[in-house]
């Protein structure tokens, strides 16, 4: 089954990409910067970030259908690198602003865009040139010191509910001590990201809990609880299981982040995974749909619902369930087929 899901997602990547041009186009005023979408700030930079992301995963990968995404390897390469130069120097800290005439970045939404793109970053990793490794090591590095010195770590049941935002800040900051252990501040960026990961999947009782990870107890990590005693999570103001998804695929990635460098990650960042995860098992049908009341179940609508195929991936590898093989299986069937 597992070569099989391959071939699914090489095939529906490869049948986006035709798609894609229609949205794609370099930037005449900037000879080698392409764009997808708006270009805008905030949502519209995510756009181009998963964009990239896209290209360069099959630009990687040797299997690419040419004919299918009617470029070669060579010319995705080219353009994926192109779309990640205009993420990196639309920055707040680059040189030129996006197409709406501002700059992303030192936000509560940046660090969730750029770290869900890294995958594609690593894939290019040994293709980009020194300059643009230099760029992105500034992007990384000026968004985890604004996180370390200005952004506070917060959580809450109903008010400041932030398990999955918590997550991917935590996860940016410990990424970048994990790229660039010579930075300045990297020691503390680790140190904060074991707080905001400790307030990722929070619980009441931790606020009293003794219990050791990498060094640091609970209790003095502990900001607020994110999640009820039943592991029932009140994100937007409803029992949000979609948003669980997205908090576990947080941890998913950095997870494989450091696995592929033959690393462990921080101990903490499981901490209460097993837990999120039973309850996530209840609200997911046999064909891999998540039952989210107030959600929309439709393939198109697919935010939430997509985050479940990486977290089928991860607890998959973690646990051996075989659960997850199948939901995978069914959910790609109709995205196919949609």
């Amino acid at each position: 089954m597992k070569d099989h899901l391959y071939e699914s997602y090489l095939k529906c990547l490869c049948e986006w990409i035709p798609y894609s041009r229609k949205h794609f186009y370099y930037l005449p005023d900037h000879p080698g910067l392409a764009c997808y979408g708006t270009g805008f700030d905030m949502w519209g930079i995510q756009t181009v970030q998963k964009a990239f992301s896209a290209y360069a995963v099959l630009a990687s990968d040797p299997n690419t259908d040419e004919s299918a995404t009617g470029k070669t390897r060579k010319e995705l390469l080219e353009d994926a690198k192109a779309l990640l130069r205009y993420i990196l120097r639309t920055h707040i800290d680059g040189d030129i602003a996006c197409n709406d005439n501002y700059n992303w970045g030192h936000n509560w939404l940046a660090s969730v865009g750029t770290e869900r793109m890294m995958h594609g970053v690593d894939c290019l990793w040994n293709e980009l040139t020194l300059e643009d490794h230099a760029l992105l090591r500034k992007v990384l590095i000026s968004e985890s010191d604004w996180l370390l010195k200005e952004y506070p770590v917060k959580a809450g049941l109903v008010e400041f509910n932030r398990p999955e935002s918590n997550l991917w800040n935590g996860a940016i900051m410990q990424r970048t001590a994990l790229y660039y252990p010579d930075a300045p501040n990297a020691e503390r960026y680790r140190e904060k990201a074991l707080r905001f990961f400790a307030n990722g999947l929070s619980m009441e009782q931790d606020a009293a809990s003794m219990d050791m990870y990498d060094g640091k107890r609970i209790c003095d990590l502990f900001e607020g609880a994110n999640f009820f005693r039943s592991f029932a999570l009140g994100h937007h103001k409803y029992m949000n299981v979609g948003y669980i998804i997205v908090s576990l695929s947080q941890i998913a990635m950095l997870h494989y982040a450091y696995k592929s460098r033959g690393l462990k990650a921080p101990e903490i960042l499981y901490r209460h995974l097993q837990d999120a995860w039973e309850l996530v098992k209840l609200f997911t049908f046999p064909d891999g749909r998540l039952y989210r009341p107030g959600g929309d179940n439709r393939v198109r609508y697919c935010y939430c619902q997509d985050y479940a195929l990486l977290t089928w991936i991860f607890m998959g590898d973690l646990n051996n369930e075989p659960d997850c093989a199948a939901w995978e299986y069914q959910w790609i069937e109709k995205v196919k087929e949609e």
